[in-house]
C-alpha cells in the first residue's frame, strides 16, 4: 500500500502560532487603543487555545507549504498591522510612551549623582544652581571661563550655588566641573547666550525721541525720527524706562535706577534699589516699581526719596496722567488708582498701559472679565478699555481681533491679536499687535487702521512703538532690532547686533520665540496665557474640564514631561496643541516645534529673593521631615513622574484615571494660585490641605513658616 507524504518544506503550525493569530485577530476587531486590551486580547487567545488543545489537539497541528503559510501571516497580520498603524499614535499617547527618550535623559541626568538642577546656565545674569551631592562636605561649582565659586551647604546633601557671570566671569561652554569633597567631576549644562532684545519704546515730550531698553545686554538704544541716536550701557538688566524731559531719561531695572543724558549717555544719578517698571507724575517725578518692597517709591529727579506706596505686589506696569497715576498688578489682575488707593478689577491683568487724554488711560487686555472667569476652552479676547480716573471707571472696551479676506476658514481671526505696545499723540492711536506682526494706525474719523507695512522686513512680534514727529518706531525684541518708518515705508532699521554673528542655537531661540508671541486663528498665543514667558496667574478652563491656573514656562527645562498631566513629552510637542486645537498659526514655519523647544529651554526662571543660609536650613529641616522629597526630589524639587489625582486630591471629583505631573518646586514662589484647581491663593494654604502635600498636619506655625520661607527661596 503507498503512502502519501507531506512535502519537506512543509510546517506544522504551534500552538503559540495560533495564540498569536487569534489574539492579532482579536485585537484588530475588538480591541482599544491601550496595552491593556492588547494584553487580554492575547490572553483570551492564549486559553482559547489552551482549551481546543487539551480536547481536540489534532484540531491545531496543521502543516503548511511555504506560501500558503505566508499567505496565512498575510491575511492575520496585515489587518492587524493596519490596526496598530492606524491607532499607533493614540497607543502611544494613551500609554505615555510618546518622547520617553527625553524623558528618561532628564532622568538620568537627574539620578546621575553629584547632579545639578536646572541644566541651562546664562551668560547674563546672576542666577542659583541646587546640587543634589549625598554625603558630601564641600562642593564647588566652576563653569568653564569662570572662577569657581563654593556651594552653601544647606543639609541633607543638598547645596545652593550663586553664581554671578558678571563678578566670576561669563562661561564660554556649557561645561562644568563640581568639585565634591576635592573630587571632579564633569557635568554638561545647556549654555545660553542671549541676543539683545530692545523692549518698552517711549517716546520724550517733543517726540524728537525715542528709546528702548535691551535687558539682555544691559543696554539703551535711542532713535530719532531719521533713525540711530545713540547706544547707552546701564545698569545690569534694565527693565523700564521713561523721559523725565526731553533730554533726560530714567531708566530702572535689576541694578537700580539711573537717570542720565538720553544723547550722550552721562550718567546724573543713580539708585540702587532694583526696580521693575517706571513713570513719570504729571509733576515730572518718579515713580518706580520696587522689588523690594514691594510698591511703588515716589522719587526727585535726583533720585531722592519722596514717598512709599506700599502694595501686595510689585507692579507690572506704571502709567500717568494729570489725574494722577495707576499701578497694574499681575497676581490680583487689576488697577490701582495710586493717589486713592481705589482697586479696579480687570479679571485679567494688563499686559500693557498708556495715556490717552489728561484723565484717561488706555489698558490692554486679553480678556475683560472682572466677575467669574470665562468658561471658554483657552478663551481669549484681546481688547483695549479705557479707564477715567476721575470716576475710576472703564468706559470703553474695544475688541481688537479682526477677520480678513485671508482666513482659512468660517471664525478665523487674523488681526489685532496680541496688543502688546500702545502710544497715543492727538488723534492718533499706534497699536503693536505681536500676534499677527503688525502695527496699526487708528485715527479718529477714519473707520479702518492703517498699517505698517512689516511683512518682509525682521519686525517680526513687534512689541512697543513710539510715534514721532514725521515718523513711527517699532521695537522687536525677537529681531533685535528698532525700526524707524516714514511715510508708511521701513526708512531705517537700528539692530543692536549682527544676525550673520549669531549662533544657529540663537537663531533657533529667535524663531521659536516669534512662535511663541505668534497667534493662531483661533486668536490665542501661547503669550496669551504666559504672559511674557511666565504666567497671568489666571484661572483658566483648559481642555474643557475645568478651571485651573496657568503654569509658568520659564525654567522648565530638564523637566520633561510636560502640561499639567505630564501628557506631553517634549516641549516641542505642545505645537500639536495649536494645531488640533487652535486653529493652526496665520503662517507656515518648518521645525516649529524645535525652534518653540529652543526658546522656551532659554527662558530663566524667575531668581529667589536673597535668604538666611540658617533660615533656609531649618526650613529644609522641616521639608524633609514632612516627607516632601519624595515626590519633589533633589535637585530639580521633582520626581519627573505623576501621581493619580484623585489620590492627592480624595473627593474633589477628579477622574480615577486623571494623573497630576509633579511639578518642579524652583522658582515656585513666581507662581500662584497653587494646587490644581487653584483654590490655594498662597503657600501657607497648601500647606493647610491635610494628607495632601507631605506629613503636614502635625507641623506647628513656626515649622509651617520655615517652610514656606525655604520653599519660596527656591
Amino acid at each position: 500500500m503507498s503512502r502519501t507524504t507531506e512535502p519537506r518544506t512543509a510546517r506544522t503550525l504551534g500552538p503559540q502560532s495560533w495564540v498569536l493569530g487569534l489574539g492579532a485577530a482579536l485585537w484588530t476587531a475588538f480591541g482599544e487603543a491601550t496595552l491593556t486590551s492588547l494584553l487580554v486580547a492575547y490572553l483570551v487567545a492564549l486559553g482559547v487555545v489552551g482549551l481546543v488543545a487539551r480536547t481536540r489537539r489534532r484540531t491545531l497541528e496543521v502543516a503548511l507549504a511555504p506560501p500558503a503559510a505566508v499567505l496565512l501571516a498575510l491575511a492575520v497580520g496585515a489587518p492587524f498591522v493596519a490596526a496598530l498603524h492606524h491607532r499607533g499614535s493614540e497607543l502611544v499617547e494613551r500609554e505615555r510612551w510618546l518622547g520617553l527618550g527625553e524623558h528618561l535623559a532628564d532622568r538620568r541626568a537627574l539620578a546621575h549623582v553629584p547632579s545639578i538642577a536646572p541644566p541651562v546656565v546664562f551668560t547674563d545674569h546672576a542666577q542659583t544652581f541646587f546640587v543634589h551631592a549625598p554625603g558630601a562636605g564641600t562642593v564647588t561649582f566652576a563653569a568653564e571661563g569662570s572662577e569657581p565659586v563654593a556651594a552653601a551647604a544647606l543639609g541633607h546633601g543638598l547645596f545652593r550655588v550663586a553664581f554671578d557671570p558678571a563678578r566670576l566671569g561669563s562661561p564660554t561652554s556649557g561645561d562644568v566641573v563640581l568639585e565634591i569633597d576635592g573630587e571632579a567631576h564633569a557635568r554638561s549644562l545647556e549654555r545660553v547666550v542671549p541676543t539683545p532684545h530692545p523692549r518698552g519704546l517711549r517716546a520724550n515730550p517733543a517726540r524728537t525721541l525715542a528709546a528702548a531698553a535691551s535687558a539682555e545686554t544691559d543696554a539703551v538704544v535711542v532713535v530719532d525720527a531719521d533713525g540711530f541716536v545713540a547706544r547707552h550701557s546701564v545698569g545690569d538688566q534694565p527693565a523700564a524706562l521713561a523721559f523725565l524731559d526731553d533730554d533726560t531719561l530714567a531708566v530702572t531695572g535689576a541694578g537700580g535706577t539711573w537717570v542720565l543724558d538720553a544723547r550722550s549717555g552721562e550718567a546724573h544719578h543713580r539708585d540702587a534699589h532694583p526696580g521693575s517698571s517706571l513713570a513719570v507724575d504729571p509733576a515730572g517725578h518718579l515713580l518706580v516699581g520696587d522689588r523690594a518692597l514691594p510698591g511703588v517709591r515716589h522719587l526727585e529727579q535726583d533720585l531722592s526719596e519722596r514717598a512709599v506706596v506700599e502694595l501686595a505686589e510689585v507692579p507690572d506696569h506704571l502709567a500717568c496722567v494729570e489725574t494722577g497715576c495707576v499701578a497694574a498688578l499681575r497676581r490680583a489682575a487689576s488697577l490701582v488708582l495710586l493717589d486713592t488707593g481705589d482697586r479696579v478689577p480687570l479679571g485679567r491683568p494688563a499686559v500693557t498701559l498708556a495715556p490717552l487724554s489728561d484723565h484717561q488711560l488706555l489698558v490692554a487686555v486679553t480678556d475683560f472679565s472682572p466677575g467669574e472667569p470665562h468658561l471658554g476652552n483657552h478663551f481669549v479676547q484681546d481688547q483695549l478699555l479705557t479707564l477715567d480716573l476721575r470716576t475710576g471707571t472703564l468706559t470703553v472696551a474695544e475688541p481688537t481681533a479682526r477677520r480678513t479676506p485671508r482666513q482659512a476658514s468660517a471664525g478665523d481671526v487674523d488681526r489685532g491679536l496680541s496688543p502688546l505696545g500702545i502710544d497715543v499723540r492727538g488723534d492718533v492711536r499706534a497699536v503693536a499687535f505681536a500676534g499677527s506682526d503688525e502695527v496699526a494706525l487708528f485715527r479718529a474719523g477714519r473707520p479702518r487702521p492703517e498699517r505698517l507695512p512689516l511683512e518682509g522686513t525682521p519686525l517680526v512680534a513687534p512689541e512697543s512703538v513710539a510715534l514721532l514727529g514725521r515718523a513711527v518706531a517699532v521695537a522687536s525684541p525677537a529681531a533685535g532690532a528698532v525700526g524707524v518708518f516714514r511715510g508708511g515705508e521701513l526708512a531705517t532699521l537700528v539692530r543692536l547686533d549682527d544676525p550673520a554673528n549669531r549662533s544657529p542655537r540663537q537663531t533657533l531661540r529667535l524663531r521659536g520665540e516669534h512662535t511663541f508671541y505668534e497667534a493662531t486663528r483661533s486668536g490665542v498665543a501661547c503669550q496669551s496665557c504666559h504672559l511674557r514667558g511666565s504666567t497671568d496667574h489666571v484661572l483658566r478652563n483648559i481642555g474643557g474640564r475645568r478651571l485651573a491656573p496657568t503654569l509658568p514656562v520659564r525654567g522648565v527645562a530638564g523637566t520633561a514631561p510636560y502640561l499639567r498631566d505630564g501628557s506631553y513629552p517634549a516641549i516641542g510637542d505642545l505645537t500639536h496643541l495649536a494645531t488640533g486645537l487652535l486653529g493652526d498659526w496665520l503662517r507656515p514655519e518648518p521645525d516649529r516645534g524645535e525652534a518653540l523647544d529652543a526658546y522656551v529651554r532659554s527662558l530663566p526662571r524667575a531668581q529667589p529673593r536673597d535668604a538666611d543660609p540658617d533660615a533656609l536650613r531649618a526650613g529644609l529641616d522641616v521639608f524633609v521631615g514632612a516627607g516632601c522629597p519624595t515626590c519633589h526630589a533633589f535637585p530639580a524639587f521633582t520626581d519627573l513622574g505623576a501621581i493619580p489625582a484623585g489620590a492627592l486630591f480624595p473627593g474633589a471629583g477628579l477622574g480615577p484615571d486623571e494623573l497630576l505631573d509633579t511639578p518642579s518646586l524652583l522658582s515656585l514662589g513666581d507662581r500662584g494660585p497653587y494646587l490644581a484647581d487653584g483654590r490655594a491663593a498662597t503657600l501657607m494654604d497648601v500647606l493647610r490641605e491635610p494628607g495632601r502635600h507631605g506629613e503636614v498636619e502635625s507641623l506647628d506655625d513656626a515649622d509651617r513658616a520655615a517652610l514656606v520661607s525655604f520653599l519660596e527661596s527656591l
